[in-house]
């Protein structure tokens, strides 16, 4: 999914994981007439799949966008995170500002979740930002890391749900099918990450969009 600039050369890019973040992202953006100035690309889970094609002469700044598990107690569905605003920089954006962690594997027990805050001390997990990061580094650009809460801290989640997703962030209809097949009792669980996901779509795509119409990326 592309958005092409029609202001210049440089724009925004937002980066996402899965499909379904870049839509509600997507949607946020052209309901405020917002999508001819950013450019969105689907890079697949643990940023398999980053750009080659992206020079610091086309790109304004990197925003690594999308749903994450909470690690924090108090966060709550929709609930979402910031990391990376310049200290100066204040926006009334109805989110919280607080560390991120990138793991390498799905956080799925509350258990883990409880391990993790208590280690790292970040509010939110996920499983890209930290390998974007780098890549926005060695670009010259900023990079901000946005997090819309899909889990609670006491939710516990089935790995399986990562086999349903091929590494371009896209569902394998033939895998989920007959993952259901074997496993019945995913059909709710999955009903309810998909309620949630829907959510935090919503709330994903308007933090980003006041993100993109904020002066961050301004040249």
């Amino acid at each position: 999914m592309r958005y092409h600039s029609a202001m210049g050369p440089r724009k925004p890019f937002i980066f996402t994981a899965v499909h379904a973040e870049a839509k509600a992202i997507g949607r946020a953006l052209r309901d405020r007439g917002m999508n001819s100035s950013v450019e969105i690309r689907v890079i697949g889970i643990r940023a398999k799949h980053l750009p080659a094609d992206m020079t610091s002469s086309t790109t304004r700044g990197i925003i690594m966008a999308g749903f994450a598990g909470a690690l924090e107690a108090s966060l709550r569905i929709g609930d979402v995170v910031v990391a990376g605003l310049p200290s100066h920089h204040v926006i009334d954006g109805g989110f919280r500002e607080g560390l991120i962690h990138t793991s390498a594997e799905m956080v799925a027990t509350p258990a883990k979740k409880s391990e993790l805050f208590a280690m790292t001390g970040a509010m939110a997990v996920d499983m890209e930002g930290e390998r974007v990061r780098p890549f926005a580094e060695s670009l010259g650009v900023p990079f901000l890391h946005v997090r819309a809460i899909s889990d609670i801290a006491t939710d516990e989640l089935d790995p399986a749900v990562l086999d349903f997703i091929d590494d371009r962030g896209r569902v394998r209809p033939f895998a989920l099918a007959w993952g259901l097949v074997r496993r019945p009792g995913l059909i709710l669980k999955l009903a309810r990450l998909g309620m949630n996901a829907r959510a935090a779509g919503k709330r994903l795509g308007e933090v980003v969009a006041k993100l993109v119409g904020s002066d961050l990326f301004a040249d």
